[in-house]
């Protein structure tokens, strides 16, 4: 009985690292002091849009990575899990530095990516 309990919990604090998918959807970030940030996913056309404050400020166009070059993340005891990845390419808006995006952790939600930021936007309930 020991035994069967010891590789019960051994498979359970393992956990198998698993893969989360970008969602069409409108995402937010930003809170308290900060301007609220909304990031407009169409995946269907593979665009993301940013309003600041009720306001576009970008437009990208995103190439989906092949799943070889997804990020990982999303740390389990043992294993880490997949998050599906985008390379963005400004279309309009202001210049900055952001360059991917990818699937939240935290589903349903996406993470985009400078070279020096990270910025998390979570699913925007209505």
């Amino acid at each position: 009985m020991s035994k069967l309990l010891a590789i019960s919990a051994a498979g359970f604090l393992s956990a198998c690292g698993g893969t989360h998918y970008i969602e069409s959807g409108t995402f937010r970030s930003g809170t308290g002091s900060e301007p609220v940030k909304l990031a407009q996913v169409d995946t269907q056309n593979n665009s993301v849009t940013i309003t600041k404050n009720g306001h576009q400020t970008a437009r990208y166009a995103g190439t989906p990575l092949p799943a070889a070059q997804w990020h990982t993340g999303c740390q389990t005891n043992t294993s880490s899990e997949t998050v599906e990845t985008w390379a963005l390419t400004r279309v309009s808006g202001e210049t900055d530095d952001i360059r991917f995006m990818a699937a939240s952790c935290a589903d349903p939600g996406v993470v985009l990516f400078g070279e020096n930021r990270t910025v998390p936007f979570q699913f925007l309930v209505n």
